[in-house]
């Protein structure tokens, strides 16, 4: 296929999981599609309501940095693409609306991978409620997917950000802990797969609910931060940006049996799976101490004051280990 060849049939794959969203009344505050990726045309249009709060977000991921085309099929890397980048809208409590992709792939990739690429890509979308109004491809020498999502905040509430936590607050946490990163640790070992399918299908295909973000706002969530690159190091980004102290306590941190039983077998520390391990996208939040948590968070730590910067600390003391993954480091 030629470029315009590809993009025809990636439309079509796309509009099989892809109704299209009824137009949006004016006193809602989520923006409304007057042109989407049916049209042919080269941007899709909005219609958005006066006062309304979008939240847009935009993500890279790499062959052999974000992914391995071994680990994953084309329909999970699809799923998995969606949630990430959703991920980054949901936990600033805005629900995902509308998603733009690029794909960028060698000639010789197979034009099946892509359009199972594509199925993946429609079908988390439509999961959450999100439709994907256009994009583009472009040839490169290995493959670079983009997804740039935007969403919106419910009428009456404020984004919640990074730097809102306060002294006092809980740290709670709403999905698995160190699954994801089993599931890595599995693919790159030499244990029976089949045996692990669960962690690597976390790695594959990680499970977001778009309402959690919201549902974690409306019980009064004073920071929020999905967890990609691993909990502490992403619980450092709240302490840093609140200039406050968080303290894990792992005694209060769940770990899955199956991990349980793969961090045994690879001689591995599931602890450390569970404070350094990402890709899961499990959504870390703080509440104002006594607030009732919304249903599937958990308690997993504290906020204490901070003198001189942002801290990050696990039963009291410094965790001295790489806190997750960093790019350039």
């Amino acid at each position: 296929m030629d470029e315009f060849e590809l993009i025809s049939a990636i439309t079509q794959a796309l509009r099989k999981n892809q109704p299209h969203q009824a137009q949006q009344p004016d006193a809602s505050p989520t923006p409304a599609l007057t042109l989407d990726i049916d049209t042919g045309d080269d941007a899709a249009a909005l219609s958005v309501t006066k006062g309304s709060t979008l939240v847009w977000s935009v993500d890279a991921f790499t062959e052999g940095v974000h992914f391995r085309c071994q680990w994953v099929s084309p329909s999970e890397l699809g799923h998995r693409v969606v949630a990430a980048s959703a991920a980054d809208v949901v936990v600033m409590g805005a629900t995902p609306s509308f998603a733009l992709i690029t794909l960028a792939c060698p000639a010789d990739v197979n034009q099946e991978w892509v359009l199972a690429l594509a199925e993946g890509l429609g079908a988390e979308a439509s999961a959450l409620g999100m439709q994907i109004v256009g994009g583009d491809v472009s040839l490169a020498s290995e493959v670079h997917i983009t997804s740039s999502v935007l969403g919106a905040v419910p009428a009456g509430m404020k984004p919640v950000t990074r730097a809102g936590a306060k002294p006092g607050d809980a740290v709670a946490i709403c999905g698995q802990h160190g699954i994801a990163a089993a599931g890595l640790a599995v693919n790159e070992s030499d244990l029976p797969q089949v045996a692990h399918q669960a962690l690597r299908d976390a790695y594959a295909y990680p499970k977001l609910d778009k309402n959690t973000g919201v549902n974690a706002a409306a019980a009064g969530a004073t920071s929020m931060i999905d967890v990609s690159d691993g909990l502490i190091a992403d619980v450092g980004h709240i302490a840093n940006a609140s200039n406050v102290t968080i303290d894990i306590a792992t005694h209060q941190i769940h770990l899955s049996p199956n991990l349980l039983q793969a961090a045994a077998q690879l001689g591995l520390d599931p602890t450390a799976l569970a404070l350094t391990g990402g890709d899961y996208h499990a959504i870390v939040a703080t509440f104002p101490e006594g607030a009732s948590l919304p249903e599937g968070f958990e308690v997993i730590g504290s906020v204490r004051e901070s003198s001189n910067g942002g801290k990050v600390l696990v039963d009291g003391a410094q965790f001295t280990q790489s806190g997750g993954y960093r790019h350039f480091s």
